[in-house]
């Protein structure tokens, strides 16, 4: 949050915690003053917006009219917005568990691209029947072709879904700050949690679900010392 010196005056307007504010004046009027993250808690109160703001004047907190309640939830959306994409942004870049082999894989960047890796070494080894690759749930486990495509575009779909429903999520935000009557606590009231997605032993049901279709389970088994190439 970025507080700034009012132009006129010289003094600081910003939200801040009730009570005695504990915040650092800047030397130059105009320059802006960035607040550190247990400043910043402080003046949002743990996420929740003050509806009291003051103009402190040499260094004494002098009370001004309450916020309008429209700018309250105008800045609790922008603060949310930020959060629900960071949110999406951890769980995107933590782990991921395929429906179809069973198993947790790391979703980050570098992760991906080592499990690709493992792809080609089928077409390019006509010996090869499986692949022992290193999952997060238990350890080194043995692959086969059709897991590692499974994974591959389960991972893809899980991804999707993710990204799929912070936009949504976003959206609402913006709606709900749009419209007359919303609380700063409705805004609040709007989270991002891990989004499920469709297997590939899955198929769309009438009511927008998912219905699984398989007939065998099909987690991989075994565990074998080899590692994969990257």
């Amino acid at each position: 949050m970025i507080v700034y010196y009012n132009s006129t005056t010289g003094a600081i307007n910003c939200i801040i915690a009730a009570g005695t504010p504990d915040l650092p004046v800047p030397n130059n009027p105009g320059t802006p003053l960035y607040l550190d993250d247990t400043q910043y808690a402080d003046l949002w109160n743990n996420g929740s917006p003050l509806a009291h703001a003051y103009e402190i004047q040499n260094n004494v907190p002098v009370a001004l009219p309450p916020i309008p309640l429209v700018q309250q939830v105008e800045a609790a959306a922008t603060v949310q917005i930020a959060a629900i994409e960071a949110a999406c942004s951890a769980v995107v870049n933590g782990q991921f568990t395929s429906k179809a082999t069973g198993h947790t894989y790391a979703s980050s960047v570098g992760g991906q691209v080592n499990f690709l890796a493992e792809l080609p070494r089928f077409q390019y080894d006509s010996t090869l029947t499986t692949v022992s690759y290193d999952t997060l749930d238990a350890g080194w486990v043995d692959h086969t072709e059709q897991d590692i495509k499974n994974a591959l575009v389960e991972g893809g779909r899980w991804k999707d879904a993710q990204y799929a429903q912070m936009n949504a999520l976003i959206a609402q935000v913006q709606q709900l700050a749009a419209t007359e009557g919303t609380t700063v606590e409705q805004i609040q009231a709007i989270v991002f949690t891990e989004a499920d997605y469709q297997g590939v032993n899955e198929q769309s049901s009438d009511s927008g679900g998912s219905t699984d279709t398989s007939t065998t389970d099909q987690p991989a088994s075994g565990t074998n010392s080899s590692e994969p190439t990257v």
